[in-house]
C-alpha cells in the first residue's frame, strides 16, 4: 500500500524533474543549455551536438530515475523507510541533475568563449525605464484573493471537528498556510528583477508583462484550487479521519497546481520565442558566469529572486545575504528529516508487551513506551470488541495501532493494540485518562487481567 501512495509522488517529481532539464534544451529568448548564446548562432551544428549529447545524457538519468522508483516497490512494507529512502532518491536525482547541468554550461560556455562571444566578465544592471514605470499594472486582478480568503476560510471551518485532539488544527494549518504561501508568492513575481530582453521597450514590456501576467494568475488558480479541494474535503463526514480523503486532496491539488504552473510558464516561453524572433538586435548583456549549473550567485545584484533561466518559477540569488541564510535554513531542515527518520526506523519493526511489577503496568510498545500506576486506576474492563478508532498521533498499520487515538463513543484515549491477536482487550481508566490494551503475548494479557482481579479494579 506504502508503495501506491508514494508512487504518484515519484511521478510527480519525475515529470518536474525531466520538464525543468528538457526545458534547458530548448532557447528561452537568447539563452540555450543555460548559456546566453548570439541568436543567429543557435543552430550552429556544434551547438546543436551538444544539444543532441546533453538529451541523450538526459535520458540515461530519466530511465535511472524510474528504474530507482521501482526499486521502491521492494519497501513498500516498510512504511518509514521507503519515506527515507524517498528522501535519498530525490536528493541523489538533483545532485546527478545538477552535474550534468555543471558538465553541460562547462562545455557550451568554453565554446562560446572560444567563438569569442562573450562581452567580458562584469555584470552590467540595466533598467528599462518604460518596464520600471508599468510594471505595478502587470499582475493578474488581487481582488481574486478574497474570493480566496472566503474559501479558505470556509474550508477551515468544515475541517473543525469537535473533540479531534488538535489533528483538525493541522489540516485547517495545512489549508491556510498552502494559500498565504501562494499569495506570498504572487507578490513576490512583480518585484522580481525586470529581464531586458532587448533595445526595445515595446519588447521589454511585452515580455515582462507577459510573465507577470500569467505566472500571478497561475498563482491566484492554485490557490482556488487549494481552497476548493479542502473545502469539498470538508464536506465529507468526519474527513479528518478519512486519510484516503486527505491524500487524494494533498495528491489531485498538487498535480492539478504543476498543471496551471507548468501551463503559464509554457505560454510564457512561447510569447518570449515569437517575440525574440522579429527581434533584430542583439542585447549584449553576458552574466552566464553566474548561472553555472542553473543556480543563480551573482555578489554584484541586490536582487534576491530572479527568474529561471530554464525550468519554471522564479530561483533566489545565493550570493545575496538572504540566499545565504535560506541555503543554511534548507540543509537544517534537510537533515533533521533525515535524521527524524532515522530515528522512527524502529516502527517498521514494532512490538509490543506488558510487564508488571508491584506498583504499575508498563506498556513496552516501539517507540511509544509508557506505564500505569495501579494506584491511578479508577476501573478496567474486558472488551471483545473494539470501538472504531480514530488516530490523533502515533502508529497506525496494518497489525499495529500505538499512540492517542479518538476512540468512537469513548473520546480521547491512548491505544497500544496489536490487531492479529484474539480479540480480547483491557479498557483501564485512569483519573485522567483511558487505555485499550493488548499484547504481541495472550499470557501477558492474562496475566494483567488476574492481577487487576486481585485488587479488585476489574469490573466483572
Amino acid at each position: 500500500m506504502m508503495f501506491f501512495i508514494m508512487l504518484p509522488c515519484y511521478l510527480i517529481v519525475i515529470a518536474a524533474f525531466a520538464y525543468t532539464m528538457n526545458s534547458a534544451a530548448k532557447p528561452n529568448g537568447y539563452i540555450l543549455l543555460g548559456v546566453k548564446l548570439p541568436k543567429q548562432e543557435m543552430n550552429r551544428l556544434e551547438i546543436q551536438n551538444m544539444v543532441k549529447k546533453f538529451k541523450k545524457r538526459n535520458r540515461y538519468l530519466t530511465i535511472g530515475m524510474f528504474i530507482t522508483t521501482a526499486l521502491a516497490f521492494f519497501l513498500r512494507a516498510y512504511p518509514i523507510i521507503s519515506t527515507l529512502y524517498c528522501l535519498l532518491l530525490i536528493g541523489l536525482w538533483l545532485v546527478a541533475m545538477w552535474v550534468l547541468l555543471v558538465k553541460t554550461f562547462d562545455e557550451v560556455y568554453a565554446y562560446k568563449k572560444e567563438q569569442g562571444w562573450t562581452v567580458g566578465d562584469t555584470y552590467s544592471i540595466s533598467v528599462d525605464t518604460e518596464v520600471a514605470r508599468l510594471k505595478k499594472y502587470f499582475p493578474y486582478s488581487k481582488w481574486h484573493w478574497l474570493a480566496v480568503l472566503v474559501l479558505t476560510v470556509i474550508g477551515c471551518f468544515l475541517w473543525k471537528t469537535e473533540d479531534a485532539g488538535g489533528i483538525d488544527y493541522v489540516y485547517m494549518a495545512v489549508n491556510a498556510v498552502a494559500s498565504v504561501a501562494l499569495f506570498g508568492i504572487y507578490s513576490i513575481v512583480p518585484k522580481v528583477k525586470s529581464n531586458i530582453y532587448s533595445e526595445n521597450s515595446e519588447i521589454n514590456v511585452a515580455l515582462n508583462r507577459c510573465y507577470c501576467y500569467e505566472m500571478t494568475k497561475a498563482m491566484v488558480l492554485a490557490a482556488y484550487i487549494n481552497a476548493v479541494s479542502w473545502l469539498i474535503g470538508g464536506i465529507f463526514p468526519e474527513p479528518i479521519y478519512n486519510y484516503s480523503l486527505v491524500l487524494a486532496i494533498v495528491i489531485l491539488s498538487s498535480i492539478l497546481n504543476c498543471a496551471v504552473i507548468f501551463i503559464a510558464m509554457n505560454k510564457v516561453k512561447k510569447e518570449r520565442n515569437l517575440l525574440m524572433q522579429v527581434e533584430n538586435s542583439n542585447f549584449e548583456i553576458d552574466d552566464d558566469i553566474y548561472w553555472r549549473g542553473g543556480i543563480y550567485k551573482n555578489p554584484n545584484d541586490p536582487k534576491l529572486w530572479v527568474e529561471k533561466r530554464f525550468g519554471f518559477g522564479l530561483t533566489m540569488n545565493m550570493a545575496h545575504s538572504a540566499g545565504k541564510v535560506m541555503d543554511v535554513i534548507v540543509t537544517i531542515i534537510m537533515v533533521g528529516c533525515l535524521a527524524m527518520l532515522i530515528h522512527y526506523v524502529p516502527l517498521d519493526f514494532p512490538s509490543l508487551s506488558l510487564t508488571m511489577d508491584s506498583d504499575k503496568i508498563y506498556i513496552n510498545a516501539t517507540q511509544y513506551d509508557t506505564e500505569i500506576n495501579f494506584s491511578d486506576i479508577t476501573e478496567a474492563s474486558i472488551l471483545t470488541e473494539l470501538p472504531k478508532l480514530y488516530k490523533n498521533s502515533g502508529l497506525a498499520n496494518a497489525t499495529y495501532d500505538f499512540g492517542k487515538f479518538r476512540a468512537k463513543e469513548y473520546g480521547q484515549s491512548r491505544v497500544y493494540i496489536n490487531k492479529e491477536q484474539p480479540k480480547r482487550y483491557l479498557l483501564i481508566y485512569t483519573e485522567d485518562s483511558m487505555y485499550f490494551i493488548n499484547s504481541d503475548h495472550a499470557e501477558e494479557l492474562e496475566a494483567c487481567i488476574t492481577e487487576l482481579q486481585k485488587r479488585n479494579l476489574l469490573n466483572e
